[in-house]
């Protein structure tokens, strides 16, 4: 009994070793397949890692370029901003000094303006104060053109006919005054002068067909002359008539 329980033994422990062993090899070969599948798969892996990220370098390098593309224009629009900003701000510069320019200018021209059109004022009260003087100054020689046409009126009424007197009918009963009169000619007075040949002063000449001074009319003024060698001198009063032929 004993010996077939050793030998039950024996043969389980022969079947144990063996199946230990057969196992201990499958996992080997297990362990070996996996080692080796693990190395493939790692190759695999690293080639296709390597090829990833081979392509992954060119599409970077390719993104990289055109991100510097992308930023080479995006420097050269933010450069023309710039000009474009810089010329705003110059141009806004510009314009706000154009515009306190024109402010000054027009303030300037205001005032200008202001005192020429005082000074305008000035010389246009000045100007109303003269008209107003020349208007009254003209008022006041109307007024002694006046006076004096009616003194001349009235002294033109006053004169006295010389034919009144005894002496002076006589001498205007023919009309005439001397041989060669025609009793239309031309009578002057003037004031009495000591000598008949002195020089006779600027008088009134007078168109008389009647010979007498008080309806005489008044023609011209005739400028100083000598009087030589006349016929004859009336003195009437302190007048002379003298006979011009």
């Amino acid at each position: 009994m004993k010996e077939i329980q050793l030998q039950i033994r024996n043969n389980i422990d022969v079947r144990l070793a063996n199946a230990v062993t057969r196992v201990e090899r499958t996992h080997q070969i297990i362990k070996d397949q996996f080692n080796a599948a693990i190395t493939f798969n790692s190759s695999a892996l690293e080639e296709k890692f390597q090829a990833r990220l081979e392509g992954s370098q060119e599409a970077t390098t390719l993104k990289l370029h055109m991100l510097k593309h992308e930023l080479s224009d995006l420097t050269i629009a933010a450069l023309e901003n710039n000009n474009q900003m810089e010329d705003r701000v110059l141009q806004a510069q510009r314009n706000a000094a154009i515009t306190s320019n024109a402010s000054a200018l027009e303030e300037k021209l205001y005032n200008h303006l202001q005192i020429s059109q005082d000074d305008t004022t000035v010389k246009l009260n000045k100007l109303e104060q003269e008209l107003r003087d020349l208007k009254e100054a003209a008022q006041d020689s109307n007024i002694q053109i006046a006076k004096l046409v009616e003194q001349l009126t009235y002294a033109k009424k006053n004169i006295q006919d010389p034919r009144t007197s005894t002496l002076e009918k006589s001498l205007y009963s023919s009309r005439q005054c001397c041989p060669t009169c025609t009793g239309n000619s031309e009578v002057s007075l003037k004031k009495t002068s000591p000598k008949p040949e002195a020089v006779v002063d600027s008088a009134a000449v007078f168109s008389n067909s009647t010979s007498s001074p008080e309806s005489a009319e008044i023609v011209t003024l005739k400028a100083p002359q000598m009087i030589k060698n006349h016929p004859k001198t009336i003195t009437l009063i302190s007048w002379q008539v003298l006979h011009l032929k």
